[in-house]
């Protein structure tokens, strides 16, 4: 609603926006300046005049992926519209679809990949695209040493005594 509302000097006020259905808030103005707002709410004391612009915009649903990525290689996504977010999430509307790139660095190769706790195969560029159609995914990627020198073995012997066993021995 637009109009005006008065408020005495010094007194502290809330403004709440409330979206229509299928919007949501996108950004808040005071005095031409963005502020940040939570919970779709501003409390402020003014300081003289203000003029409050909000803009809402229509909703759009997002698939949460969340990355988990072994020691020997990463992930990245191949189309540039999306971004991997703190090295662990990518958010994608509903309906799209987005291509994530698996890649081992020097002397590891990939061992598993799996979505939401099912192995999936890969391209032949070791790609793999998610349609997001749920609300949340869960990518990971497990890595495994391709040199021989860096695995490190260690032999266990096992002494028994009493009545019992060890397993394995």
């Amino acid at each position: 609603v637009t109009g005006e509302t008065v408020i005495p000097q010094g007194v502290e006020s809330t403004i709440t926006f409330v979206p229509d259905e299928g919007f949501m808030l996108d950004e808040v103005l005071i005095n031409d300046e963005a502020v940040e707002v939570t919970d779709n709410a501003y409390t402020f004391t003014p300081e003289g005049d203000v003029t409050v612009s909000v803009t809402f915009t229509e909703k759009i649903d997002y698939c949460k992926i969340t990355l988990s990525i072994g020691n020997g290689g990463s992930i990245t996504v191949k189309d540039e519209l999306y971004e991997i977010e703190n090295n662990k999430y990518i958010y994608v509307p509903v309906g799209e679809s987005i291509t994530l790139v698996f890649e081992p660095h020097v002397n590891f190769e990939l061992k598993t990949v799996k979505v939401s706790g099912k192995t999936v195969q890969l391209n032949e560029d070791n790609e793999y695209t998610i349609e997001c159609t749920d609300t949340a995914a869960t990518v990971s990627a497990t890595f495994r040493s391709t040199d021989e020198e860096s695995e490190v073995f260690y032999t266990v012997t096992a002494f028994v005594s009493g009545g019992g066993t060890i397993s394995p021995a």
